[in-house]
């Protein structure tokens, strides 16, 4: 009965329309004007002008517009956007899994304050990894076994937190204490707050041994996967002040330490600051030497790590080409992972409004990269400088950077994500990231760096119309500050006003 009471009002439509042709009055992207677009039409008729229900796109929905949907029904036609407006198909996008782990947060986990830890585990519930230095600091100030487990029990609470809220763990091996050092000297070093004796190799390797697997074993009671990071950044002195030899030495003897305590522990090395950092003029760059030396002794290698804190993404890229050369030359049966435990942006960027902008761009290059994970330095500052020179995404008092908003949407991104799509436009500037979520939903990032205008607080507006219509939308923009923003709404078209080279973030869901 239904039917036909449908097919007598579209008869009736059809003998009072106009010879007028409006654009294409099909309304719900099966690419064929029918009954669904009639319905569709009827329903909105009374709303404003601009609704997607409005064929002729200036008087609001009526009954012309119903007319001409009766005029056209049955004809194969496809909708152009409003004018203004860019079509996006969110429904339709090329969406994958791939790399969308990588998205998730991954820090260097360093909060000191109650504050800043509220945040982190508030905020990151599911990090892909998270680095400590609680082993390194705890080892570095031990003295004797028993004094470093102690140590380690203090903060059993928090390591608890970290392991339970991350999929692995980073823990670094480093700091020699003074009980076990080869060397006696208490002085300070050249810079940072370690002392002479904590760059050196072990007096007793038996006993440095015998110390890592009570650390190992102590840390398996999380039962999570670990990676244990063989010391930091040796191509500094003022972390590492003996040669080459001496650190890969010490690098077997930790490395079967660790094996020996847990054979599903994984152990590697050398976190040095940039891929090709050397120890000595005598050597080449040390994650080299570490692979050669591997291959020759036959010891644990499972992944190479560094640091990186630089904008130039041909850096990593030379890094994995180099690294790849050298174990296919020793003839590797299995590539070891490839871990960037330490990255951040120049100092010059961190203090700057186009910040946000350029974080964005740095995770994209480290989630597509090929490397295996990364940790960003660090979650919080080092120091209570007043700027936002330090490292951290917030600063000691808790205080949120810019930066955090970035860092968060990526991580928001991944999770419970049904599918990633990245693009970068033709003149790259304009970059777009689309996560699939449940139940029509969909949360999109996009971001501009036009090199012409990088100090430019020119505003810039986003006009989107999208294959159905909007039911709720949210957003925020974050440049030198983070503002919460309510796009505008008409059916299925969205204006967003931002301002260039911004970081902007929308959640839309979709009827």
């Amino acid at each position: 009965m239904k039917s036909k009471i449908w097919i007598f009002a579209i008869a009736a439509l059809l003998a009072i329309a106009g010879t007028a042709i409006a654009e294409c009055a099909e309304m719900t992207g099966d690419g064929k004007v029918d009954l669904f677009d009639l319905v569709f039409v009827a329903l909105r008729v009374g709303n404003p002008a601009g609704d997607p229900a409005d064929i002729f796109g200036n008087d609001g929905v009526n009954i012309q517009d119903l007319q001409e949907v009766a005029k056209q029904f049955g004809q194969e036609c496809t909708r152009q956007p409003a004018e203004g407006f860019t079509q996006v198909n969110l429904k339709q996008l090329p969406y994958s899994m791939e790399n969308t782990e990588l998205l998730k947060s991954a820090t260097f986990y360093n909060a000191t304050s109650t504050a800043t830890e509220n945040i982190f585990f508030t905020q990151f519930p599911n990090s892909k990894i998270s680095r400590t230095s609680l082993f390194e600091y705890y080892l570095g100030e031990s003295t004797d076994t028993a004094s470093f487990i102690n140590g380690l029990n203090n903060s059993k609470q928090t390591l608890q937190k970290l392991a339970d809220q991350s999929s692995a763990l980073v823990v670094v091996i480093a700091k020699m204490p003074l009980w076990l050092s080869s060397s006696q000297d208490t002085g300070p070093v050249s810079s940072g707050n370690w002392k002479v004796y904590n760059t050196h190799s072990p007096k007793d390797f038996n006993q440095w041994k015998e110390t890592i697997k009570a650390g190992v074993s102590w840390f398996k009671q999380f039962n999570k996967p670990v990676y244990y990071e063989v010391w930091n950044e040796p191509d500094f002195d003022f972390f590492w002040s003996e040669d080459t030899n001496s650190l890969l030495r010490l690098y077997k003897e930790t490395a079967l330490a660790v094996k020996e305590a847990d054979t599903e522990a994984k152990v590697g090395g050398l976190a040095v600051n940039g891929w090709n950092g050397k120890i000595d003029s005598q050597s080449q760059a040390a994650n080299i030497e570490l692979i050669r030396f591997a291959k020759k002794e036959g010891i644990p290698l499972d992944f190479v790590s560094w640091h990186y804190f630089s904008t130039r993404s041909q850096d990593i890229n030379s890094a994995m080409q180099a690294l790849l050369a050298e174990l296919r030359a020793q003839g590797f049966s299995q590539t070891p992972e490839f871990l960037i435990t330490e990255w951040n942006n120049p100092k010059a960027v961190r203090v700057s409004n186009l910040a946000p902008a350029i974080l964005a761009d740095t995770l994209i290059v480290l989630d597509y990269s090929g490397i295996n994970g990364h940790t960003y330095s660090a979650f919080q500052d080092f120091s209570t400088i007043q700027d936002n020179s330090d490292y951290g995404l917030v600063k000691k008092n808790g205080t949120i950077k810019p930066v955090f908003y970035v860092f968060k949407a990526f991580d928001a991104m991944a999770q419970n994500t049904q599918g990633i799509y990245f693009q970068l436009s033709a003149d790259n500037v304009q970059r777009t990231l689309v996560s699939k979520k449940a139940n029509g939903c969909f949360d999109i990032l996009f971001w501009d760096l036009n090199a012409a205008a990088l100090e430019s607080t020119e505003p810039k507006t986003y006009k989107l119309e999208f294959d159905g219509n909007i039911s709720s939308a949210s957003g925020f923009s974050v440049k030198g500050s983070f503002q919460q923003k309510q796009p505008l709404v008409s059916g299925s078209r969205l204006t967003f006003n931002t301002e260039i080279n911004s970081f902007n973030a929308i959640s839309v869901c979709l009827e």
